[in-house]
């Protein structure tokens, strides 16, 4: 087990390169088919990204890569339309756990780094 000299960094805070940022919300769950409806209302989703269903309440707590996007009856998109400010998106995946109606949808983003 190391002790706290072993383990001192040079840096204080989150030393972290990436952020989560908050991109929707679960509006419904549907356990029948392992799917998910859910409102973004920032970024845009495509196959093979990493999304976090993070509840606010709950101890809801899913990781999983998207494979699967249908909006409107529309199956096997590769990504969801560009999503304007103030005009949520509705869109259904597919989730490999029990999710939470307003448990929210995260992405990790690269943060930016301030040269002195």
């Amino acid at each position: 087990m190391p002790n706290g000299r072993e383990i001192l960094r040079n840096k204080q805070g989150n030393v972290s390169n990436y952020r989560k940022m908050q991109i929707g919300k679960v509006i419904n769950y549907f356990p029948e088919k392992s799917a998910a409806k859910l409102l973004l209302y920032r970024e845009k989703l495509r196959l093979g990204d990493e999304i976090f269903i993070i509840g606010k309440n709950t101890n809801t707590y899913l990781r999983q890569t998207i494979n699967s996007i249908q909006i409107k009856q529309k199956k096997n998109l590769t990504e969801t339309p560009p999503i304007s400010k103030g005009s949520p998106l509705r869109v259904g995946i597919k989730v490999e756990g029990k999710v939470k109606k307003n448990d929210g949808i995260y992405i990790l983003i690269k943060k930016r780094t301030s040269q002195i």
